[in-house]
């Protein structure tokens, strides 16, 4: 059970460091993605 439970903790901190780390620059890309290149 111990095991399950450092998973879910691995998988958790991996998951803030995506939400902190890639986030931002991921949504900008996105908008830059899909903004129509006139709307600039």
């Amino acid at each position: 059970m111990a095991y399950a439970v450092d998973e879910r903790t691995a998988a958790e901190a991996a998951l803030d460091f995506f939400s902190t780390t890639l986030a931002r620059p991921l949504r900008a890309l996105t908008t830059a993605a899909t903004t129509p290149a006139g709307a600039r």
